[in-house]
């Protein structure tokens, strides 16, 4: 028996009658419309695993994030611990450990005279198996954990954490201090603060971020690479800051405010 203008029931869907192609079978209906109940099914039922494994996903999201948070605080306890263990270094050596002697001086004597450690216990890496990073200058330091990607910079849990030692403030104090000694120890106060920010960042301020940046508060960090404001040379005059060539110069123009000159009105500046 020929069974003439008969359409294929649903059980029937293979071969070509599965291809979607929205020729015009009898009566004008399309193949799509003629079985778009079952894939409108289809479609809907295809949603639910994705919706159910996002439910299943939030408390697992929630977990990730109090640890991350939970190893942020250890490492902030940590660091503050490291540079209590670097002042006690400091109160018995007259100095700081230096950059290339690092933590390690902490707990291992490096031919230092009045060294009294160990000051740590152990040596011990940050909550993401990464060592601590030390660098210092000749009146200040700091001890760095690249978070939880070890690599400098990022944001979230991958943000730096450090924390500074800086430098003691040396304006002289006292009016008959003389002018040129006391812009001679604001010069060396801001020097540090620099030498602070190039260790934290690998580089200078730019003449655009100029001096102003030092009191910032950087990412990651309790305090500002300089925590007095130097405003004004002592004859009330700028302090100018200016780069190039990866170093900068930065001038005291002296009493007159002009460039050159001899005794108080003398150019007071470092360069790096």
């Amino acid at each position: 028996m020929r069974l003439r203008g008969r359409r294929a029931g649903p059980t029937s869907i293979s071969g070509s009658s599965c291809c979607l192609r929205g020729t015009s079978g009898r009566g004008g209906r399309s193949r799509a419309e003629t079985f778009g109940w079952r894939w409108g099914v289809s479609l809907s039922m295809r949603r639910w695993p994705f919706v159910f494994l996002g439910v299943l996903s939030l408390p697992a999201v929630g977990q990730r994030q109090a640890t991350s948070g939970a190893k942020v605080a250890a490492t902030r306890s940590e660091l503050y611990t490291l540079k209590s263990c670097v002042e006690r270094f400091r109160k018995d050596c007259g100095r700081y450990p230096t950059t290339e002697e690092g933590l390690p001086a902490l707990y291992v004597n490096p031919s230092v005279k009045g060294w009294r450690g160990p000051y740590v216990s152990k040596l011990s890496k940050d909550p993401w198996g990464n060592p601590y990073d030390y660098d210092s200058t000749q009146r200040g330091f700091t001890i760095t954990s690249y978070g939880a990607d070890g690599i400098p910079g990022g944001k979230g849990g991958a943000a730096d954490i450090v924390v500074m030692e800086l430098p003691v403030f040396s304006r002289w104090v006292g009016a008959k201090a003389p002018k040129p000694k006391m812009a001679e120890g604001d010069i060396a106060t801001l020097r540090d603060g620099l030498d602070l920010f190039r260790l934290h960042h690998g580089r200078y301020p730019t003449a655009k971020e100029g001096l102003a940046i030092l009191y910032r508060t950087p990412r990651g960090a309790s305090q500002p690479y300089l925590d007095r404001k130097i405003s004004f040379d002592p004859w009330g005059g700028s302090y100018r800051y200016t780069t190039g060539r990866g170093g900068y110069r930065l001038s005291s123009y002296g009493a007159d405010g002009k460039r050159g000159g001899k005794g108080e009105n003398a150019d007071i500046e470092v360069q790096e």
